[in-house]
């Protein structure tokens, strides 16, 4: 091992090995929770509304949005409403 290098090889191995059973069970966790997308979704969306200026806004807003009491309620009411649209959408298109 040289000076340089603060890991040894098999630290490095096993490094990168634990980062893919992680980001593995990360995937695995998210599509176990589809209500995760809708929370993105909402936020993202959110934020598109009501465009921060700079990046110290948007980090307030963000942690603004997740402090709100009534956050779960939103967040199923614009799925909703998103699941809705959709279904609207589709219904008009094949139509044509």
């Amino acid at each position: 091992m040289n000076r340089a290098q603060i890991l040894s090889n098999k630290q490095q191995e096993d490094l990168s090995e634990e980062k893919i059973d992680y980001k593995i069970a990360s995937e695995k966790y998210i599509r176990n929770h589809p209500e995760l997308s809708d929370l993105v979704r909402y936020l993202f969306n959110e934020l598109v509304i009501t465009k921060p200026q700079t990046k110290q806004d948007v980090l307030g807003y963000i942690f603004q949005f997740f402090e709100q009491p009534d956050l779960r309620v939103r967040v199923l009411q614009y799925a909703q409403q998103r699941e809705s649209d959709l279904t609207d959408y589709n219904d008009m298109t094949s139509e044509h």
